[in-house]
């Protein structure tokens, strides 16, 4: 597990903007196209955790409290299916294992079968949803909460 800095920006960003990962981490609020900066404001604060399990994978976490963390998860086509599973495993337990972290929970709109396939391959459970809170193509969708807490893997 590499936790990123400032140096793995190029690394990060090559899975941020990926065709196949930008439209789905993108909404009607984003640019069509990724900046050239995306995932440069990750770096830079202590706090969040930019995790890279293998070289097709990035994990971001951001703290919304002391102890809770929320997990962006960007998985390149070459690390999906069981490899994208154990590296979502392996990035939250570095995050139970190397920070107070006792919660993560991860924000995914329902129309994304795939992320939520993923989210509950690795091990988190349903927690609840936010009604029309990610436009996409002109259209709110609902997000699906979930969630994976410490000792739970």
């Amino acid at each position: 597990m590499m936790l990123c800095t400032i140096n793995d920006f190029e690394k990060v960003h090559r899975i941020l903007s990926h065709e196949s990962v930008y439209p789905f981490i993108s909404d009607d609020y984003c640019p069509e196209k990724p900046a050239e900066d995306l995932g440069m404001s990750f770096f830079g604060h202590e706090s969040i955790k930019v995790l890279m399990p293998n070289e097709n994978s990035v994990f971001i976490c951001v703290p919304l409290s002391n102890n809770v963390y929320s997990v962006h998860s960007n998985v390149l086509p070459k690390s999906r299916g069981k490899t994208a599973v154990r590296a979502g495993r392996d990035a939250a337990m570095w995050m139970f294992n190397n920070t107070e972290c006792s919660t993560i929970i991860s924000f995914t709109p329902v129309q994304n079968k795939v992320a939520l396939m993923f989210s509950s391959l690795v091990g988190f459970k349903r927690i609840g949803i936010i009604e029309k809170s990610f436009k996409k193509n002109g259209i709110f969708q609902d997000q699906v909460i979930t969630g994976l807490n410490r000792g739970k893997l």
